[in-house]
């Protein structure tokens, strides 16, 4: 059996549409983005496995602030009922003390994403603003 030395990175993945083009410099200026000729290529699925990932963590999120948000309604709800008992001097004495629940605990929020985001519109060279928005593109010939 033949031993490949095989590289995703550089030869792209099994499946795969291709490889994409994108400049990673939107923090900079925008003289500064027209004089940057250097890009950057990755191939399309490593793209879109950035995003599954992050869609699969926003998921996680996205439900365990659903049920933080149940819990701190309950809790809230209860601290009203017992500022409003105590408030009462008749209740406060008569009335047995409301059951407050343990204070539930915020999920972590997400860090933001950086990603390339693609631009499968584009086939002619790209933009400024796409190479400001982060825009990638696939690298069909070298067109860029």
């Amino acid at each position: 059996m033949a031993y490949t030395d095989y590289n995703p990175a550089v030869n792209g993945y099994a499946g795969s549409p291709g490889m994409v083009k994108y400049y990673p410099t939107s923090n900079l200026t925008t003289a500064t983005i027209l004089s940057v000729e250097s890009y950057s290529t990755m191939d399309y699925m490593a793209v879109k496995g950035q995003y599954d990932d992050y869609n699969s963590q926003a998921s996680t999120y996205n439900t365990s602030k659903d049920s933080y948000n149940t819990l701190k309604d309950a809790y809230n709800k209860q601290v009203k009922a017992e500022k409003e008992r105590l408030a009462d001097f008749f209740k406060a004495i008569f009335e047995p003390v409301t059951v407050i629940p343990e204070r539930p605990c915020q999920p972590t929020r997400l860090a933001a994403i950086y990603a390339v985001d693609m631009d499968y519109t584009s086939t002619a060279a790209i933009s400024l603003d796409s190479k400001k928005a982060n825009k990638a593109v696939f690298t069909f010939d070298s067109v860029g």
